[in-house]
C-alpha cells in the first residue's frame, strides 16, 4: 500500500524548470532509493514535499489523504521528517535539549521538566542502540554522532516517512551497519517508510527495496532493485552505457611494497591492507643493494597514534613494528635513480598519509635530494 504518491511535480526558478513533471511513489515499511546525478533535481522534490518550497504543479498524496501547500512544521506534524546531508543542529545545547527543540516539557509550575526530557532522551538511545549522553553538549560530539542524533531526533517524534540525504557520508563501516540495523528494525517492527538518497551503490543495493531516477529534473524511471543491477542503474542515471571494463583493465602486479594486518588506531581499527608493485617499474632488488638505498620509503610514526597503532605490518617482507618509534628503511621502493625530476614531482614529497603513517621519499638524485611537504 503506497504511502507517498508525488505525481506530475513541477518547480521553476526564475524561470528556470529544474522538475518537468515528475512522479515519486514510497510504499509504507520500504527504503526507497532517490537516485541520480548531482542537480537532477532529488533534494529539491523532498524540499518540495516537506514544504521548504511551494510547487509549482502536480498532487501530492500522504496517507491516503491529498495535502495542499504545507509548512515545514505542518509536514512534520504530517509525519514527513528530512535528515539533511548538512546536518540541522545547535552545537551549543545539549543533546535533550536538540531533540526537545521547541516542543519541550513543562511541569505544573511552567517550568522546564528537563528530568523528563532527559529520561525519554535516554529511553530512546537504548531502543535505537545509540551509545550517547542525553546531556553532553553537542559541540562535544563527533560527526557520526551528531548524524545519529539528526536520525534519532526525527524518529522521536514518530515519523512515518523519513528522508535521509547522503547519511553515511560522516560514517564508518561499523557506524553504518548500525544505522542500517536501526532502519531494517524501524521498518519491520513499526513500518516506517525511508527515502534514501546516495551516490554509494554497494549501500543502495544493501538496504533498498526499491528505487526511482532522476536525469536533469526529469522522472527516467523506477522499480525494484532486486530486478536490477548497478551497471543497469548507472545507466539510467547519466543517459549512457557503462561498464568497469571501460575504466578498469587487469593489471599484472610484482612482489608485494607494503602489507597491513588488523592495524588499529584512532579513527580506525583492523585494517588488512596488501600494496603490490606494478610489473616491470619497481623490480625486486637485493635487500641493501645500492639502488634500493638510494630509492628507499621510509616509514614514520606520526606522534599522536604511537600508542593506539597495533598490529603487525610489512614493507618489502621487511617486518616492522609500530610499537617502536624510530624510523625504519622499508625497502617498499621508489622511482628509479635518474627518473626522479623536482619539476614534475613537486606535489610530492616529504608525507604522504598511510593509515597512521607517513611514507617519506628520498633520492640520490642530487636534483631532488630535498624533501617538499605536500
Amino acid at each position: 500500500m503506497g504511502l507517498l504518491k508525488m505525481n506530475g511535480i513541477t518547480k521553476s526558478f526564475n524561470g528556470v524548470t529544474v522538475l518537468h513533471h515528475v512522479d515519486l511513489t514510497v510504499g509504507k515499511g520500504e527504503v526507497h532509493a532517490l537516485l541520480g546525478e548531482n542537480g537532477a533535481g532529488k533534494s529539491t522534490l523532498m524540499n518540495v514535499l516537506t514544504g521548504v518550497f511551494p510547487r509549482d504543479g502536480g498532487t501530492v498524496e500522504f496517507d491516503g489523504k491529498e495535502i495542499g501547500a504545507v509548512t515545514i512544521r505542518q509536514s512534520e506534524e504530517l509525519g514527513i521528517a528530512f535528515v539533511h546531508q548538512e546536518l540541522n543542529l545547535f552545537n551549543d545545547l545539549k543533546v535533550y535539549e536538540n531533540i526537545f527543540l521547541g516542543r519541550e516539557y513543562k511541569n505544573r509550575i511552567g517550568k522546564l521538566d528537563k528530568k523528563k526530557m532527559v529520561a525519554e532522551t535516554r529511553e530512546l538511545f537504548e531502543e535505537l542502540g545509540v551509545d550517547m549522553d542525553p546531556t553532553e553538549v553537542v559541540a562535544n560530539l563527533k560527526t557520526s554522532q551528531k548524524q545519529l542524533l539528526e536520525i534519532s531526533k526525527a524518529l522521536f517524534f514518530k515519523a512515518k516517512l523519513l528522508i535521509l540525504d547522503e547519511p553515511t557520508t560522516s560514517l564508518n563501516n561499523d557506524e553504518v551497519a548500525h544505522l542500517f540495523s536501526i532502519v531494517n528494525s524501524l521498518k519491520r517492527e513499526n513500518g516506517t517508510s525511508f527515502i534514501f538518497i546516495s551516490h554509494k551503490m554497494p549501500e543502495i543495493f544493501e538496504i533498498s527495496d526499491r528505487y526511482t531516477v532522476f536525469r536533469n529534473g526529469h522522472f527516467i524511471g523506477t522499480g525494484n532493485i532486486s530486478d536490477t543491477d548497478p551497471e543497469s542503474v548507472t545507466r539510467l542515471m547519466v543517459g549512457e552505457g557503462y561498464s568497469a571494463e571501460d575504466v578498469y583493465r587487469q593489471r599484472e602486479t610484482g612482489g608485494e611494497a607494503l602489507k597491513l594486518e588488523h592495524f588499529s588506531g584512532s579513527g580506525f581499527s583492523d585494517v588488512s591492507l596488501t600494496v603490490k608493485k606494478r610489473a616491470g617499474d619497481w623490480p625486486d632488488r637485493p635487500a641493501g643493494s645500492r639502488q634500493q638505498r638510494a630509492d628507499a620509503v621510509h616509514v614514520r610514526q606520526h606522534s599522536p597514534y604511537r600508542r593506539q597503532n597495533a598490529g603487525p605490518w610489512e614493507a618489502a617482507s621487511h617486518p616492522l613494528h609500530p610499537q617502536r618509534h624510530e624510523s625504519r628503511d622499508c625497502h617498499a621502493g621508489g622511482e628509479p635513480q635518474g627518473k626522479f625530476r623536482p619539476s614534475r614531482h613537486e606535489p610530492f614529497g616529504k608525507h604522504v598519509p598511510v593509515g597512521a603513517y607517513a611514507v617519506c621519499m628520498e633520492t640520490a638524485d642530487p636534483q631532488a635530494r630535498g624533501k617538499r611537504e605536500i
